[in-house]
């Protein structure tokens, strides 16, 4: 199993600044969460739950995101095709977008509560 730790401490980051929530749940409200089955070389052929990362490409464009959890890599799609450029996504970072998500629409619903 590989492990999703990556090094977080505060004593080696620098410009800091707080993510706006707004953006946060934007983005994590315009994600389809889908189920698919991978059919490049290698991969098993089971279903999976995933996101597409062209998606979430645009998604980012539209709402002026940094692409930061977008990778690419060398691969076939095809067991005869040739290498090309795929697209990979950071599961393990898009927490931070769904915690901002959750923390904007947790205060929503407590302004609603207060009958606001």
């Amino acid at each position: 199993m590989r492990s999703t730790s990556g090094l977080s401490d505060g004593r080696i980051k620098s410009t800091v600044t707080p993510l706006d929530a707004d953006p946060c749940r934007d983005a994590v409200l315009a994600l389809n969460p889908s189920m698919c089955v991978r059919t490049d070389p290698g991969a098993a052929s089971v279903p999976r739950f995933g996101l597409i990362t062209q998606e979430f490409q645009q998604v980012c464009e539209t709402l002026s995101i940094p692409p930061t959890l977008i990778s690419s890599k060398l691969a076939r799609v095809s067991e005869e095709g040739e290498l090309e450029e795929l697209l990979g996504l950071d599961y393990a970072r898009l927490d931070v977008l769904l915690c901002g998500a959750v923390q904007k629409l947790t205060e929503r619903v407590a302004q609603l509560e207060a009958g606001s």
